[in-house]
């Protein structure tokens, strides 16, 4: 590959080996080559420059200068995806957040990261990455079916692995965060309803318990005056139908808040949950003055 026009695509990649893995290395080598693809990165700018450019269609205003708009942020979850990149990657994100503060001065700006798991464990890096002067916050995304603090269907089982796992994750970010002297975000944090169940009206009450583990943190942390700043659970699935076996999203399905390539229902809120809004109604109003 000469640099000019797209990385060439690695063999074997949107294949499968005989036991199901995907072609996860490879798929990783291929996406790290953006952070040397000088046109990838223009094309990228040039994207960047029409959204912030772009003036709000209902208020009038520029985006720029838009108080709707609390954020930027770079990526959903970048990562370096091999740690031979990283010197590549930490280029990228300075040159990106300076961009986008020469352009846009008036709104916070943060990485969009899920914290050190992002970097293999490697906090020294997180670290590096959000010491840039033009990264405001820090985020980190907690996901505990992902990284396996429980498997199949014991929830409430692992729920003791859950919670010491995610305080501990907490607690080594919330670090991080006071060392920078930078608010801390809990931007994405989910959990499956009990017994691994996809459809509306099946119980929530792990699901529950684990929202208020994270807004107990943030109402503890503001009490004290701490580091994190804010949370966000994910997410918001209406009133969308889904499969009770759980399936992956095809034409012709309702959306939920969960991606495409996930079982749909996975981490979905739907407006039906009372138990779940109460937990967050209840955390909202204590924020409220």
């Amino acid at each position: 590959w000469n640099g000019y026009g797209a990385p060439p695509v690695p063999k074997g990649y949107g294949a499968t080996s005989n036991n199901g893995d995907h072609y996860w290395d490879d798929l990783k080598k291929y996406t790290a080559q953006f952070y040397t693809c000088k046109p990838c990165q223009t094309a990228l700018n040039n994207y960047i420059h029409v959204v912030l450019t772009r003036k709000n269609t209902i208020n009038g205003k520029a985006y720029v200068n838009d108080p709707s708009i609390m954020a930027w942020e770079i990526a959903n979850e970048p990562r370096p995806m091999v740690m031979a990149n990283l010197a590549a990657f930490q280029t990228w994100i300075s040159n990106t957040t300076a961009y986008i503060k020469s352009i846009d001065k008036n709104h916070l700006l943060t990485t969009g990261s899920e914290g050190d798991i992002a970097y293999d464990g490697n906090m020294n890096a997180y670290i590096a990455t959000h010491s840039d002067k033009n990264i405001d916050y820090l985020t980190i995304h907690i996901w505990p079916k992902n990284w396996e603090w429980f498997k199949d269907t014991s929830i409430v089982k692992s729920f003791p692995n859950i919670t010491s796992n995610t305080n501990a994750y907490l607690a080594k970010h919330i670090q991080v965060a006071q060392k920078l002297n930078k608010p801390l975000v809990i931007e994405e944090f989910g959990l499956p309803r009990d017994k691994h169940l996809f459809a509306q009206g099946t119980t929530t009450n792990a699901r529950d318990r684990y929202y208020q583990l994270m807004f107990d943190a943030l109402l503890q942390s503001v009490s004290q005056k701490g580091a994190i700043a804010g949370v966000n659970f994910w997410g918001f699935g209406g009133v969308a139908k889904t499969h009770p076996e759980g399936k992956i999203w095809k034409i012709g399905d309702d959306f939920t808040c969960d991606p495409g390539t996930e079982e749909q229902g996975l981490n979905s809120v739907f407006a039906g949950d009372q138990s779940t809004w109460k937990v967050v109604q209840a955390g909202v109003s204590k924020l409220t003055p």
